[in-house]
């Protein structure tokens, strides 16, 4: 037992020594970006990752990868190979063309309605994305986007995502994303219910075909301000009961990659069909948007 305890204290000396600090900054600001997200591949598949905080810091610990990519809405994407990481990496700001702030007084809110599901827990660094569906013929400007959850247990910094339709029979895997700048937000400790976040400044479309919209958990908290990874400190979103396959995850820094989180059920239920209420699994979150309709 004294050696197994001697060689574990080994690996994590081992690990801790061959761990690099990294900032992740603006190539012509040099100011911090926050936020990134960063992954690690190897034979051009994620293997591992990490979110940078609020001060644009990482910690990359000793793992087997070839090559980093670190990406940020607003940003060009960067692949580094690990020979040439340095403790300082600059990404490079990419144009955007801001329009005029649309203003209008006619509202109509795009949500799924039906008997409450049951609530699904919001994993740090997982997206859950919903698609929304346009019905008006034309491109619409989105006003807010709402989620509703469970009263919180920890802080969470959530990042809202968006990404274009490019499967709209089967929902696999989403397309591009169609934000250029980051939306975070807060979810307080202690908030319950809806929260609903402005969107009226960003001026975003929702396209003629739709697009998925959702949540990103980049940020967790405990009660003390802690980083936090433990499971219980793990908020919990609202859900309706649906059978529409149109629910997606992406638990972004592993092999698993995008999910349309129906399917997946669907076919677990084929392998175990003694697995009782299967109906409660088939939910889709609560989200909602508001368009501008006019």
């Amino acid at each position: 037992m004294k050696n197994i305890s001697l060689i574990t204290l080994f690996i994590l000396y081992i690990n801790l020594c061959y761990s690099q600090n990294l900032k992740i900054v603006d190539s012509s600001t040099k100011a911090p970006i926050p936020y990134t997200s960063i992954y690690m591949l190897l034979n051009n598949e994620v293997i591992a990752g990490l979110s940078g905080d609020e001060n644009g810091d990482a910690i990359l610990n000793n793992q087997k990868f070839e090559t980093l990519k670190i990406t940020c809405i607003g940003y060009a994407d960067l692949l580094i190979s690990k020979d040439q990481i340095t403790d300082v990496i600059d990404l490079k700001s990419v144009t955007i063309n801001l329009q005029e702030v649309y203003i209008s007084n006619r509202t109509k809110t795009i949500d799924y309605k039906g008997k409450k599901g049951r609530y699904l827990g919001m994993l740090k660094d997982v997206e859950d994305i919903l698609y929304f569906n346009n019905t008006y013929n034309k491109s619409v400007r989105i006003k807010s986007f709402s989620i509703t959850t469970k009263k919180t247990i920890v802080e969470n910094t959530i990042r809202i995502v968006m990404y274009r339709v490019t499967d709209p029979i089967h929902h696999r895997k989403p397309g591009e994303s169609l934000l250029n700048r980051d939306i975070v937000f807060t979810l307080a400790t202690g908030k319950e219910g809806t929260t609903t976040i402005d969107l009226t400044e960003y001026n975003i479309e929702l396209p003629l075909e739709g697009a998925y919209m959702g949540i990103d958990v980049i940020n967790v908290r405990d009660i003390n301000g802690n980083y936090s990874y433990d499971k219980n400190h793990m908020n919990e979103f609202e859900t309706v009961k649906s059978r529409e396959k149109i629910f997606l995850a992406n638990h972004k820094y592993t092999s698993r990659g995008w999910q349309n989180l129906n399917f997946y059920w669907q076919e677990s239920f084929k392998q175990h069909p003694n697995i009782s209420n299967q109906k409660k699994h088939f939910v889709i979150p609560a989200f909602s948007i508001e368009v501008y309709t006019d």
